[in-house]
């Protein structure tokens, strides 16, 4: 395979700056995505009106890239067993088990295999004087070439020895570094989502995507270097940095023969793993736009990627145009439309209707421009489209056409033109066609919707489920908003995780799901299951056996006795004392500002001077008083508080459930197995309100008492353990526990210290209300069918999403085991949970049907489908 070698258009990469042969400088940017199909109409004129405010301030070119990068399940499988394979854990060999039948499941079910992630990329001109479209008044255009030719002589780069004039002076990289740093702020205020510089590493990737064959071929480069330091000195003996370019180093990045296929159609080859590839590509670029609609309705390029099942590269090239060479053009415009009308009226005729409604908008736009001061922009508009063989890309082309034609928009692939537009859509890269222009507005621009995504997950991790738009695969990675890797960057840092729903739908499946595929991919997890759902687990789960589970139903033997006492389970004594005046003052209804209140915290004091503090010290403190009350026979208010002070806490020791929270001096409680990697922590006569409501009866006092406790159990598992492996803590049931000052300290605290030692907290709860303030510090959000309406407004509001009447209709009927989700980027979109194996989902099942019930029922809707019931 020869490859011919052109001159690149970039002659240097400075981070996310690069610097061309013709003289520009762009600078590019990562756009990260937002949301745009759950908006209403009101919604979506949000993001239209800043993208507009941003495009009429602009005063330089712009290129807009939307490059697609080719993903594939068994590719991201791949680097999952990779990643498997290079860390140390008990069920590793069960791990990669797992993905190797997960991907022959997937492989062989309606599961999209190959999808597509748009990566947009913005870029800007920060040369001014290098814009395309230059100043229209020829009369002093000749004075400022030579004022320009003089000033460029004054350069150092011409005064200072050792220095050549195509090198670039470091000072002035340093002020194009300056210039893009303010440039990002705005466009994050444009795009309203999170808007990175692209690295090096980055900018270079792209560019050699350009050359790809649609696989995963493509590697980051860290230690690319287009460019030398060199030095030199002036006459004045000042010395100056510059950086000397390379442009054979670019020969690396066109590692591809590109060659015409024949007058439309390109064929890219390219050596991949010692097998040459290929891929036909054809542009094809708008040669009329029609009438612009109103937004929203306009937004074609977004439609093409949501809507086309195949990838389809985008540039669009806009050129600045300042308002009065704007208001010129249009004047022109008009008096081309006065010359056709005279034209006509000399055959005794009138102009066509189509060259009056020019007429007329071409009035209103200049009207509009002088009074406003718009620019305006010369673009074009280029699609790539590519297939594995030709009939591939006719068929995909043809699609193309049709959805573009359909909102009235010509596009064509001219003779010839090929390599020009191969080119022409490279980052940085510079006008080759100089036909086929576009004067538009600022709205058109901002009417595109560039940066709107429907993506949503990882992209690497385990997968899950699928989108229920598309079908496309959803991956997760649980713990990578904590990894700050480069090249990744995200909306959230946290990397917990909320859960809501109404029971039936699908709540604990998907808790269970994501806590099972972590363990198996090497995390650690306890789960906290007020429930007794998972009792079962103890006998193994498909693909991990019984002896790395274990399942601890606290209770069922007196050696669980003060397993919870607060003062055994937190390290910070304040902490520990909290959490027991807690526990007691709500079971006896104390508040405050009671006098018992006031001696239970007292005596709690007294136990923490002791040598060995308890929850048996406090009431063996409390009943030595109480003793000497009754002995002197006292009869005030103190020693009344104290006597029943005394009797209530005795009465909570005794119960069943209350042991638990009793340790004696000198009792050393059992505590969990940290050789398992999955531990379940269930409670014996546990009884929860089922709607999420506070507790009313004694038992259910006494369980939310223990769950609270429980909390503080997991606090420690999150600090004790191995900082640098992963874990997970699933807390079930936590509406129980956030209702608890305390508790909801706690519950904060394992969120907010999360990401610093490597755990994610998994909340589930039947009501979004039940998560209050705490959802803000929480990466991932889902939430499955909520059919009360306020729960349904809640959650919209904690995934920052308008309530709208669809959303919430969404929301209210979500079917059983789907989910709204919202990744660590802010992105969501509508999914489907997939176990991908029945033994899996009957395992996670809490229903009480059997296994025999469920098919017998599903044959029977079959058979009631067939004749029509």
């Amino acid at each position: 395979m020869k490859i011919r070698y052109e001159q690149y258009p970039i002659k240097h990469i400075d981070g996310n700056i690069t610097f061309g042969h013709d003289g520009t400088v762009w600078a590019h940017f990562k756009i990260h995505g937002y949301n745009y199909d759950l908006r209403d109409d009101k919604g979506k004129i949000e993001p239209f009106l800043k993208q507009f405010d941003f495009f009429r301030r602009n005063t330089g070119d712009i290129q807009q890239s939307s490059i697609p990068i080719p993903t594939n399940i068994n590719s991201i499988l791949d680097q999952t067993i990779d990643h498997i394979k290079s860390i140390k854990y008990p069920l590793q060999k069960q791990g990669i088990a797992y993905v190797e039948e997960a991907r022959k499941a997937l492989n062989e079910s309606n599961v999209k295999v190959d999808s597509t992630e748009y990566h947009d990329i913005i870029s800007l001109q920060l040369n001014a004087k290098a814009n395309y479209v230059k100043d229209l008044n020829m009369g002093n255009s000749l004075a400022k070439t030579f004022y320009n030719v003089v000033q460029g002589f004054k350069s150092p780069l011409y005064q200072a020895f050792g220095l050549d004039p195509s090198d670039i002076l470091q000072k002035e990289i340093d002020a194009y570094h300056k210039e893009a740093k303010d440039i990002q702020q705005a466009l994050k205020t444009a795009f309203h989502c999170k808007v990175d510089k692209l690295t090096a590493a980055q900018t270079l990737y792209y560019l050699e995507q350009h050359y790809s064959v649609g696989l995963q071929e493509i590697d980051f480069q860290e230690e690319f270097e287009s460019a030398e330091t060199v030095t030199g000195k002036d006459a004045a003996g000042k010395e100056h940095t510059a950086k000397r370019p390379n442009t054979m180093k670019f020969h690396d990045l066109q590692n591809a023969e590109v060659q015409e296929f024949d007058r439309q159609t390109l064929l890219i080859q390219r050596l991949v793993n010692n097998e040459i590839r290929e891929s036909y590509v054809r542009y094809y670029i708008i040669s009329d736009m029609g009438m612009v609609q109103q937004h929203p309705g306009f937004e074609f390029v977004y439609k093409i990627q949501s809507e086309l099942d195949f990838p389809v590269g985008f540039t669009v090239r806009s050129h600045y145009v300042k308002n009065s060479q704007s208001v010129k053009i249009l004047s022109d415009a008009l008096l081309a439309v006065n010359d056709q009308k005279e034209e006509a009226k000399k055959v005794g005729d009138t102009a066509e209707e189509s060259v009056l409604e020019l007429e007329r908008e071409a009035i209103k736009m200049q009207t509009t421009f002088k009074k406003h001061g718009w620019p305006s922009y010369s673009s074009t508009f280029l699609f790539r489209v590519s297939g594995k063989d030709k009939d591939t890309l006719d068929s995909n082309a043809r699609e193309l056409r049709d959805l573009v034609e359909s909102y009235g928009i010509d596009i064509m692939a001219p003779f010839g033109e090929q390599m020009n537009f191969f080119n022409e859509s490279m980052l940085g890269s510079r006008r080759y066609c100089k036909d086929y222009d576009q004067k538009i507005s600022p709205h058109v621009l901002a009417g595109l919707m560039f940066g709107a995504t429907t993506r949503i997950g990882d992209n690497r991790g385990f997968y899950f489920g699928q989108t229920l738009k598309q079908n496309r695969p959803v991956f997760m990675q649980m713990d990578l908003a904590a990894k700050r890797f480069e090249g990744i960057k995200t909306l959230y840092d946290s990397i917990s995780i909320m859960v809501a729903g109404m029971t039936g739908k699908g709540k604990s499946v998907l808790m269970n799901l994501l806590s099972y595929l972590a363990v198996l991919m090497g995390s650690l997890a306890l789960i906290i299951d007020p429930k007794g759902d998972r009792r079962t687990w103890a006998e193994g789960l498909p693909f991990i056996p019984k002896e790395y589970i274990s399942v601890w139903v606290l209770g069922e033997s007196d050696k669980d006795n003060g397993c919870l006492d607060p003062f055994r389970l937190c390290a910070d004594p304040e902490e520990a004392r909290d959490l027991f005046i807690e526990n007691i003052s709500h079971m006896a209804n104390i508040e405050i500002g009671d006098l018992k209140f006031t001696l239970l915290s007292q005596y709690v004091d007294r136990a923490m001077e002791s040598d060995d503090p308890c929850s048996g010290m406090v009431l063996e403190y409390l009943e030595e008083i109480e003793a000497e009350i009754l002995d002197q026979k006292l009869n005030d208010p103190r020693a009344e508080a104290i006597i029943n002070l005394a009797g209530t806490v005795r009465s909570i020791k005794k119960h069943k459930l209350g042991r638990l929270l009793f340790s004696e001096k000198g009792h050393v409680p059992r505590s969990l197995q940290v050789d398992k990697p999955l531990q379940v922590l269930m409670v014996q006569n546990l009884q929860l309100p089922e709607n999420g409501q506070p507790a009313t009866s004694v038992a259910g006092k006494f369980s939310e008492m223990v769950m609270l406790s429980l909390t503080a159990f997991t606090k420690q598992y999150m600090l004790k353990q191995d900082r640098y492996r992963h874990k997970i803590i699933l807390q079930d049931e936590a509406a129980s526990i956030e209702r608890s000052a305390t508790g909801s300290v706690l519950l904060d605290f394992v969120v907010t210290k999360g990401r610093y030692y490597n755990t994610s907290l998994i909340k589930g709860t039947q009501n979004a209300t039940s998560f209050g303030s705490d959802s803000n510090n929480i990466g991932m959000k889902f939430s499955m069918a909520l059919p009360n309406e306020e729960e349904a407004r809640t959650m919209l509001k904690f995934m920052n999403l308008p309530e709208t009447e669809s959303n919430l209709r969404m929301l209210q009927r979500l079917d059983n085991g789907c989910a709204l989700f919202q990744d660590i980027y802010g992105r969501c979109a509508t999914l489907r949970v997939n176990p991908v194996f029945s033994e899996i989902l009957e395992a996670f099942n809490t229903s009480t049907s059997t296994k025999e019930e469920r098919e017998a029922e599903k044959a029977r809707n079959e058979d009631l489908e067939k004749v029509g019931v």
